[in-house]
């Protein structure tokens, strides 16, 4: 064999080494991530390139990314260092539940031990993720009122909370999401088209203006509350200002 072959050998060996931690990563995305690449990078943390790349096959799995993979309780160690049992761990009894509150809460808030439940809602296990949870609605909430949203009282919505600014990925018309505001509170919001020039249209946002309350301001940008409830004008806010979204909505049965 001459040496050109030889490194040729070399070359393929390792694409398939790659191929076939490419295949892993690929897996585990579709398992616990249901293949979305920004929220494995995320919970992960590392870059959705990263993520990319190396299921695609065009990066190696790096030490790093093997240790923090191998950290997270739902993958087994065992599989991911050296192919052997299963991918996921076994689930226990509580592994595939989420907690409910009345009221929407950020990444921070969620992960704080300040932030008890004692209710929780069961789910497929590839919803149970980290900084997720579900919020209940209430007959006095705002977004309850219009019936142009048809949610009821009790109706509970799946959020995905965000520690970081958003990607345009994450975000969708049409999706109800958690707003900040300058005074550091949050309230309901409706995506109404997509990104302009790094803001997000709102269709309706429960900026208090309706119940008499004065205008807030969110990220520099005054909300006047034109129109009532449900129909108010468009608009907009800063990607940054978006800390969470409803992905999607459990209503009882009767």
């Amino acid at each position: 064999m001459t040496p050109k072959s030889k490194r040729s050998s070399r070359s393929d060996g390792e694409q398939s080494e790659l191929s076939s931690r490419g295949q892993q990563v690929a897996l585990l995305l579709n398992k616990i991530w249901a293949g979305s690449q920004s929220a494995m990078s995320r919970d992960v943390g590392v870059s959705q390139s990263t993520v990319s790349r190396v299921v695609g096959g065009q990066l190696d799995l790096s030490p790093r990314f093997l240790r923090l993979l191998a950290k997270d309780p739902r993958v087994s160690a065992a599989w991911i260092h050296e192919g052997v049992g299963q991918p996921l761990q076994e689930s226990g009894a509580d592994d595939s539940t989420l907690p409910i509150f009345d009221r929407l809460l950020s990444a921070a808030e969620l992960t704080s031990a300040a932030a008890p439940s004692a209710e929780r809602q069961p789910v497929a296990s590839e919803l149970c993720l980290p900084a997720r949870y579900f919020l209940r609605l209430n007959g006095s909430d705002a977004v309850v009122q219009p019936s142009a949203h048809g949610l009821l009282a009790g109706d509970r919505m799946l959020f995905q909370a965000f520690a970081a600014s958003p990607r345009a990925e994450d975000l969708s018309p049409g999706a109800y999401c958690a707003v900040r505001l300058d005074d550091r509170s949050l309230v309901m919001g409706k995506l109404s088209s997509g990104n302009t020039a790094g803001r997000y249209e709102l269709a309706w946002l429960d900026d208090g203006s309706a119940t008499g309350q004065p205008a807030k301001r969110v990220r520099g940008m005054m909300f006047d509350g034109a129109g009532p409830v449900g129909q108010p004008s468009v608009r907009r806010v800063r990607r940054t200002s978006i800390v969470g979204i409803a992905l999607q909505l459990v209503r009882d049965l009767k």
